[in-house]
């Protein structure tokens, strides 16, 4: 990776339900330049048609989450990851969900 060919954006909010419930919804943007390796063995048999480069893309997520606090020691929740816009080739991101589990010292 070169520097300066990434980048990434994110502007969330958040929004207290309750004392103890909270919702928050998050953008991310990110968009990332091709990577050249100038090492890479050359395209050709067994090698693939663009061998020695990696191509990306610009993606934009969504990530929508709920979280819960369980007294004043636990905070727990879920969260999902949604892709609006996939990059083309290279690292395609995936819709997942995740666990929130914040423990308060």
């Amino acid at each position: 990776m070169r520097l300066g060919n990434v980048i990434v954006g994110a502007l969330s909010a958040t929004y207290g339900f309750s004392p103890g419930i909270a919702g928050s919804l998050e953008v991310v943007f990110r968009s990332q330049g091709n990577d050249s390796y100038p090492n890479a063995p050359p395209p050709g048999v067994d090698q693939p048609a663009l061998a020695g480069t990696t191509t990306h893309g610009t993606s934009l997520s969504i990530n929508p989450s709920i979280r819960c606090s369980l007294g004043t020691r636990l905070t727990i929740g879920l969260g999902v990851r949604l892709s609006v816009i996939k990059p083309d080739d290279g690292m395609v991101p995936r819709s997942r969900a995740f666990l929130i589990l914040y423990p308060n010292f």
